[in-house]
């Protein structure tokens, strides 16, 4: 008897190997799938302008950056609270004691965003909610509320053609940046209850069918099915935070062996599992020197020039000083 039902990921015509560069911008998703890619030491970046949940401000993040125009405009969508500035078009992680700070913060994470998507091989776009909230004053979707009162703004549901033209401009916005760049669509398993359980599944059908419109069209993108995984492969609350809305650590780890069954031949696997050994042993904590833990030791930094030696860029710095540390 079968109890679930597995979701079966055939291997995608986009390879990732360590020799490519990955950026990966949207909800905390990209976050999750970013910090599992940076463990196993791929060169890979994400959200440098926080978390972004719907399509209409990762537009705006992207398009401003071929934008020849100064950021003075964004002064307008910039707030103070609690003796901070932050903005509406970003994430509240970004914030700066003066005005200027900020503005200057801004345009560094442009130029730091740019110069990456450049140089990166494959691109991920995680959208979580078609949910926005737009400034009443200017009629702008923003990205934050940054805890201002609730009538500065108006809730509403992008349309459907909105997105689809959204993703367009995106797709256009990266392939300007970078013609041979690869873009990967995902669609965030985060449950946004605060719409409304009918309402989330409303905003993720809309998402879902908008990627799918520009998946199947001549656009040169492609969809991995995360939500899909976490909703009907998983499929039970065990696979939850406590707050029954997020994906645990064993969910995010059980998505990302199925990301890496799509994404990473056999030799990248094999070398993804040695570098996590590597990486586990490296925090392993000794009680006291021994001849033993030196050996473990020096045995771990051989292991880190040879891979040093195979994969060029790689930074083993962090493991190589704690297995230095464990000789002395």
């Amino acid at each position: 008897m079968k109890f679930r039902t597995e979701l079966k990921i055939p291997p995608y015509p986009i390879q990732i190997d360590h020799n490519d560069q990955v950026c990966l911008l949207g909800s905390c998703f990209s976050s999750n799938i970013g910090d599992r890619l940076g463990l196993h030491k791929f060169r890979t970046a994400y959200n440098f302008h926080g978390t972004l949940f719907n399509p209409a401000s990762i537009e705006r993040i992207l398009t401003a950056l071929r934008s020849e125009s100064e950021l003075d405009d964004e002064n307008e969508q910039f707030v103070e609270r609690d003796g901070l500035y932050f903005s509406l078009h970003h994430h509240s992680s970004l914030h700066h004691k003066t005005h200027t700070g900020l503005l200057s913060m801004v345009a560094s994470r442009n130029a730091n965003l740019e110069s990456y998507l450049e140089n990166s091989s494959i691109v991920f776009i995680t959208l979580g909610t078609a949910w926005v909230y737009e400034l009443r004053s200017t009629g702008e979707v923003i990205a934050n509320c940054q805890k201002l009162p609730a009538k500065y703004f108006s809730k509403r549901l992008l349309k459907f053609e909105e997105i689809v033209n959204q993703l367009k401009r995106i797709n256009q916005t990266l392939l300007s940046l970078n013609p041979s760049v690869n873009i990967v669509y995902t669609l965030s398993p985060v449950r946004h209850i605060k719409d409304g359980i009918a309402e989330n599944s409303l905003s993720k059908a809309l998402l879902r069918a908008a990627i799918s419109t520009i998946c199947d069209a001549d656009e040169p993108a492609h969809y991995f099915p995360s939500y899909e995984i976490m909703m009907d492969d998983l499929r039970d609350y065990r696979f939850y935070t406590d707050d029954m809305l997020h994906p645990n650590e064993m969910a995010i780890d059980y998505i990302w062996q199925k990301f890496s069954e799509a994404f990473f031949d056999e030799a990248t696997c094999s070398l993804n599992k040695e570098i996590h050994k590597i990486v586990t042993s490296s925090l392993h904590k000794p009680i006291a020197v021994s001849a033993k833990v030196n050996e473990f030791a020096r045995k771990n930094l051989t292991k880190i020039e040879r891979l040093e030696r195979q994969l060029g860029r790689v930074d083993f710095s962090s493991e190589k000083n704690r297995f230095e540390q464990m000789l002395t």
